[in-house]
């Protein structure tokens, strides 16, 4: 939240239950099918996690993308999702 009570960033972490057909279902190759390639993706040094960047005007959509355990050992797949105003 700002200083002035003002929401600046939303998470989304699925809901823990069936993983694969909730956001762990989703790879770096079906957002590029769904929704096209990232405006941005850099990797988040304290976890070596993905983020996958789309511009939506004031707000960026942000993918976090890593490796979960309880859905593939080898695949790459969303592991939670950030909505915050773009420049924050």
């Amino acid at each position: 939240m700002t200083k002035k009570g003002k929401i600046n960033e939303i998470r989304y972490f699925g809901t823990n239950v069936e993983k694969e057909t909730n956001i762990g279902g989703m790879t770096p190759s079906l957002l590029k099918k769904q929704i096209g390639p990232a405006d941005s993706v850099s990797t988040i040094p304290q976890t070596k996690e993905k983020k996958y960047v789309y511009q939506t005007g004031d707000y960026e959509l942000e993918f976090v993308v890593g490796h979960d355990p309880d859905i593939s050992q080898h695949e790459l797949t969303v592991v939670h999702i950030n909505l915050i105003k773009a420049g924050s």
